[in-house]
């Protein structure tokens, strides 16, 4: 397929981080070297690619160039009928793939966590497309059980567990539990982070005591395995504790 053409976008943190020129021209933008992206997404056996499938590919350059925050090299790409893609003169750096692949059907993609553009090189990229793993699990009151009614969270997954993805969009899927606190989703095997922050009236999430091994960058931390199914375990929300006291100096006076 043809080369796909990109452009340079410069946020408001580039203009943040470098002082404006007091005479005309006050920026001076500097040549960014380039690289290529030669891509296919590769389907399990027995799965059809949906059709007019449109990649976003973003490249960080903070990654590998000094000084360079707010800095992006962004190009958009057509799958061919053979799910094959190119990018050409795509800026260096480390590069993100948000979601392509819609939530309302049960095909998932597994991004590569680590995708780099060097300069005058083409970086190979295949990109593996199945059944997403159907996860189940729920959201329940620690002290009765009871399970938490249209509790909102994400699921965070994808290049976004890897890296600091404040620049660009999360791969993530909402979730709402029923009225018995269940809920179900499809996710690409690997690992997740759950983005938790709704409230129930007189509870909370109490993420912060996990052991190590369970906590992420974004939340909770767990592994989807490769399976047709997998329940994670219960999300456990504690209950407030009225705590009253009162502030003193060191004289031990109000």
């Amino acid at each position: 397929p043809a080369g796909q053409s990109t452009r340079i976008e410069y946020t408001g943190n580039y203009f943040l981080n470098y002082e404006a020129k007091k005479e005309s021209p006050h920026f001076t933008l500097a040549t960014i070297p380039t690289g290529k992206i030669a891509g296919r997404l590769v389907p399990a056996a027995g799965i059809t690619l949906p059709r007019d499938i449109t990649l976003t590919l973003i490249s960080h350059l903070d990654a590998v160039v000094e000084r360079a925050p707010g800095i992006h090299g962004v190009a958009e790409a057509k799958i061919d009928s053979e799910g094959r893609f190119e990018v050409n003169d795509l800026p260096v750096g480390r590069v993100f793939i948000p979601k392509f692949l819609s939530d309302e059907q049960p095909l998932r993609a597994q991004v590569p966590a680590k995708i780099m553009v060097s300069a005058g090189q083409t970086t190979q990229l295949d990109i593996p497309v199945a059944q997403g793993v159907h996860v189940t699990g729920r959201v329940e009151k620690s002290d009765t059980t009871d399970g938490a009614a249209n509790y909102k969270f994400s699921v965070i997954y994808g290049p976004s567990i890897a890296y600091d993805s404040a620049d660009s969009s999360w791969v993530k899927q909402d979730v709402e539990t029923d009225a018995n606190g269940h809920y179900e989703l499809e996710l690409p095997p690997g690992p997740i982070n759950l983005r938790l922050g709704s409230r129930v009236e007189g509870y909370r999430d109490a993420t912060h005591w996990l052991p190590e091994d369970n906590r992420g960058r974004w939340g909770p931390r767990y592994e989807i395995p490769h399976q047709a199914e997998f329940e994670l375990p219960a999300i456990q929300l504690v209950k407030d504790m009225p705590v009253s006291g009162q502030l003193v100096d060191q004289n031990k006076q109000p």
